[in-house]
C-alpha cells in the first residue's frame, strides 16, 4: 500500500503479497514480515502496531530517504526475537484475551524529518579599491537535536508459510525465533504532520503481486490486482 511517499507491504515466503482494498490474505500459521519503503529524500521515523499493540517495543524505526527496511518480528530492545505469525482467533482465544476492534490490523505511522536549513553562500563585499576588502557569511544554524530511534542494519532469513484452516478472523502472535539486529540512530527535528496507513490481514490463499487470477467462468487469467475478468466480467475472488 502506498501513501504520501511511503510504502508498506506484507511479505510471506519471500514474496510481496497483493493488497486489495486494504486487505492482504494469507493462510493461518503463516509467518510474515512487513517491508517499509521510504520514497522521500528525507528520513522517516516510523511506529507500527499490530492488533492494536506496539510491536517495536516502545521504540521507533528510522527508514532513511530512498531506502527500505524489513521488520521480521517483535522487537525486544534492539533485536527482533520472534517472527510475526498469523493464527486463527478461535473461541478459546477470544474468551481468554478478549476481542479487540483492531484485531487483524497492521497500522504504520510515520513522520518525515524536516528539510535541512539552507546555508547561504559567502558574500564578498568591498568599498573602494584603496580599502581592504572583507567577507560576510550569512548562515542559519541547524538544530541537530532529535529523538533516539532504531534503524535496521541486518536481516534474518524470511520464514516459510504453510496452510491449515481458511476461516477469516485471525491475530498475530509470536512465532519462531528470529535474530534481526537493529542499532541506535538519531534524526533531526521532525515535521509536525503525521501520516498513517492501515492493512488488514485475512485468512485465505497467498496472492503475491505476480500471482495470476483464473476466472471461474471462462478460465481467463488476469493480474492479481484485477477485480473483474476482462473477458466476461466475472468478479475475481
Amino acid at each position: 500500500m502506498y501513501k504520501e511517499m511511503f510504502v508498506a507491504v506484507v511479505k510471506c515466503d519471500g514474496k510481496i503479497l497483493r493488497e486489495r482494498d486494504g486487505v492482504v490474505t494469507l493462510p493461518f500459521l503463516s509467518e510474515y514480515t512487513v517491508l517499509l519503503k521510504n520514497l522521500h529524500t528525507q528520513d522517516a521515523v516510523v511506529k507500527m502496531t499490530i492488533d492494536g499493540a506496539d510491536v517495536l517495543g516502545g521504540n521507533s524505526l528510522v527508514v532513511s530517504g530512498n531506502s527500505e527496511t524489513e521488520v521480521e518480528g517483535f522487537l525486544s530492545g534492539t533485536v527482533a526475537r520472534n517472527h510475526f505469525r498469523f493464527v486463527e482467533k478461535t473461541e478459546r482465544i477470544s474468551e481468554y484475551r478478549g476481542d479487540r476492534v483492531d484485531d487483524g490490523i497492521i497500522r504504520v505511522e510515520w513522520q518525515f524529518e524536516k528539510p535541512a536549513p539552507i546555508v547561504m553562500a559567502p558574500t564578498i563585499t568591498w568599498k573602494i579599491a584603496t580599502d581592504p576588502w572583507y567577507t560576510t557569511l550569512g548562515m542559519r544554524n541547524s538544530d541537530l537535536s532529535g529523538d533516539t530511534v532504531y534503524c535496521s542494519c541486518s536481516a534474518a532469513n524470511i520464514p516459510s508459510c504453510f496452510t491449515t484452516s481458511l476461516a477469516e478472523e485471525g491475530i498475530t502472535v509470536k512465532g519462531s525465533e528470529a535474530n534481526q539486529q537493529f542499532h541506535y540512530a538519531s534524526t533531526g527535528p521532525l515535521e509536525e504532520q503525521r501520516h498513517a496507513l492501515v492493512l488488514r490481514l485475512s485468512a485465505g490463499p497467498l496472492v503475491s503481486v505476480k500471482t495470476k487470477l483464473i476466472c471461474s467462468t471462462c478460465g481467463t487469467k488476469s493480474r492479481s490486482d484485477a477485480k473483474y475478468c476482462v473477458e466476461c466480467g466475472t468478479y475475481l475472488s
